[in-house]
């Protein structure tokens, strides 16, 4: 005995309609039955048994999604059955990317008005993504809403738990420089950015019956082509490779979801020219004039899914994808850091020509790179070129920087950053102990000048400037271990007073600041990132002379801090030049053309405590 309500029915329910369109599901739904099922549909759950077989630690995976706007493209062609596809695929689609295989799938289907035949099209559809994902259709609820949708719209959402073994599951962490991104193509727009779509088309003009000869077919029929299902070619690529990772590429495009699944540290170099992009988005992106970047920011561009994948295994990867019907491609490599990439005034990558790591090269290659490019082709710098990441991503990690570049009319987000190298004079060249204790009593040196063994002739990023506050803290506890504070407690040594002149400040200071302008060229000039003999020499002579005539100009006037600044300049500068002409040697930061290579590690130590 079937359940009626004329009552209900008159306030737009037919429970009836729901009957009607059970029956017409039952054959769809039956395609997807596994061997897990249990029962059929009309319980009031759906219940499965899953085979652990083989399975150490078996983990549940669970994803949801719905269709989105997508759905209007549905509404205004009359075509129901491929929509279901979609909802399954974006379901699907989240969990395979933890390693799972999807072992069954819920829908849900809310509608303003239950018309059996098209809920069983719909359901047509999501049977048929069930039967490309190898999972099974266990249950569903139709909710019949007048007044809430209109009578021709409804809303589909779906629901999906798969199972991994706990030792399957797609570790970022196993992520290597080096390792291959494998492209999987997708087959359109999916189920994202369709809110532009529908803009930029103005769908409800009719543009959706409009032949595209670029298309071979209607704009409508190219925009509902349903979402790929991937499981099963990706599935069968865990078989083959060593993967660390997959990323489904959803809304918000190649910035938003790639580096979801990269390891920390890590970021995706992608070749664009290698990027297969359908008509359809060129399509899309003439007609609404929308820029490159908002377009990959948006759209899968082409591309449905990413692989990480071994190096070594890029091959078996590929093979296997295109085994199961993907015609996959490798387009681009893993890579550490921020992924920052150094180009010239032409807008090419240059550091492949001087160190396999390319723009991760350490401080003091890149440093020599840059200035070996610059005087190359007579440029005023070089570019760092981070437009690829998302737009909020420098002003979060370095909002200096990109409050400096917006200073001064540069946007990072979206345009390369002029840069040119700085030199690091003098790197790790006060031999000290972890304390900072140099070989004279009671001096101490910390921080980028001294040779602790924490960092040596190079370093990385600002280690040094947290090497100054460990090393600091050390040399103070040290200090106080011989020479306790108390308020009694003499002063250790008599320093002596400081003879000067009498004559009042000189009023030209302005030559004060041309000696500083002077030592500062000096050093850029023939100290700073490549070294010869013969620059040392001319820095050198220089300098003596600039000591002297100090030490003549100055020596009888009241001393100020300005004074002292210039003598601590000149008596800085000259033991670094000194120091750099005792090395015949390149190491780190300090790298001489006429002594290339490296000496035993013994005698520089013995250098140093000369």
């Amino acid at each position: 005995m079937k359940s009626e309500s004329a009552s209900y029915k008159a306030a737009g329910v037919d429970i009836t309609a729901g009957y009607r369109a059970v029956e017409l599901m039952k054959k769809h739904v039956q395609r997807t039955v596994t061997p897990g099922v249990i029962g059929g549909l009309g319980g009031f759950g759906g219940l499965f048994r899953p085979d652990l077989a083989g399975m150490k630690s078996p983990v549940l995976v669970s994803g949801t999604d719905g269709v989105g706007t997508k759905l209007k493209i549905a509404f205004l062609m009359d075509k129901h059955d491929t929509v279901g596809i979609d909802c399954v695929a974006m379901c699907v689609n989240d969990v395979v990317c933890s390693g799972a295989a999807p072992l069954f799938f819920l829908d849900y289907i809310a509608c303003g008005k239950n018309v059996p035949e098209r809920i069983a099209d719909i359901v047509a559809g999501v049977a048929e993504g069930c039967v490309q994902a190898g999972a099974a259709l266990v249950g569903g609820e139709t909710a019949e809403m007048p007044g809430f949708y209109p009578e021709d719209e409804y809303d589909l959402a779906g629901f999906t738990v798969g199972l991994v073994d706990e030792e399957r599951i797609l570790d970022s962490s196993a992520m290597r420089e080096g390792d291959a991104l494998i492209a999987l193509p997708s087959s359109g727009v999916h189920s994202n950015g369709f809110s532009l779509v529908r803009r930029i088309f103005d769908v409800e003009s009719g543009s959706l019956e409009r032949y595209e000869p670029e298309l071979g077919r209607t704009l409508g029929e190219a925009l509902l082509e349903p979402t790929r299902i991937y499981v099963k070619p990706v599935l069968s690529m865990l078989r083959a490779a060593r993967v660390s990772a997959v990323s489904h590429i959803t809304g918000g495009g190649f910035y938003e979801n790639i580096p979801r699944a990269l390891a920390p540290g890590f970021t995706a170099r992608i070749e664009k020219a290698k990027i297969q992009t359908p008509p359809l988005f060129d399509l899309i992106a003439r007609t609404g004039n929308i820029p490159e970047r908002d377009m990959f920011n948006t759209f899968n561009m082409g591309v449905g899914m990413l692989a990480v994948v071994a190096a070594e295994d890029a091959d078996a990867a590929v093979a296997a994808l295109r085994g199961s019907g993907v015609e996959a491609y490798i387009c681009g490599e893993a890579v550490r850091g921020e992924g920052g990439v150094l180009i010239g005034a032409d807008g090419k990558e240059f550091m492949h020509k001087y160190d396999p790591r390319k723009s991760l090269a350490p401080r003091d290659i890149t440093a020599r790179a840059v200035d070996s490019e610059m005087k190359r082709t007579g440029s005023m710098c070089v570019y760092l070129d981070i437009s690829h990441k998302p737009e909020g991503f420098v002003q979060e990690r370095f909002p200096l920087i990109y409050e400096t570049c917006n200073r001064y009319g540069v946007n990072p987000a979206r345009e390369p950053i002029p840069v040119v190298p700085a030199a690091h004079f003098q790197c790790g060249g006060v031999l000290t102990d972890v304390n900072g204790q140099t070989s004279l009593d009671g001096l101490y040196a910390a921080g980028e000048t001294g040779c602790t063994g924490l960092h040596g002739a190079n370093r990385l990023a600002s280690n040094s400037l947290l090497e100054c506050v460990v090393v600091a803290k050390r040399a103070l506890n040290s200090m106080l271990s011989l020479h306790p504070l108390r308020k009694d407690s003499p002063t250790p040594y008599d320093i002596p007073a400081w003879h000067h002149g009498d004559t009042a400040l000189p009023d030209e200071l302005s030559v004060i600041y041309h000696n500083w302008d002077e030592i500062r060229r000096l050093m850029w000039d023939y100290v700073s990132i490549v070294r010869t003999n013969k620059r040392l020499d001319r820095a050198a002579t220089r300098l003596r002379m600039l000591h002297r005539e100090v030490k003549d100009f100055y020596w009888g006037y009241r001393i100020t801090p300005d004074i002292l600044e210039l003598r601590n300049l000149v008596a800085v500068a000259s033991l670094i030049v000194d120091c750099a002409m005792r090395r015949n040697e390149s190491r780190g930061l300090h790298f001489n053309t006429d002594y290339p290579g490296k000496l035993d590690h013994r005698f520089v130590t013995q250098l140093h405590r000369w």
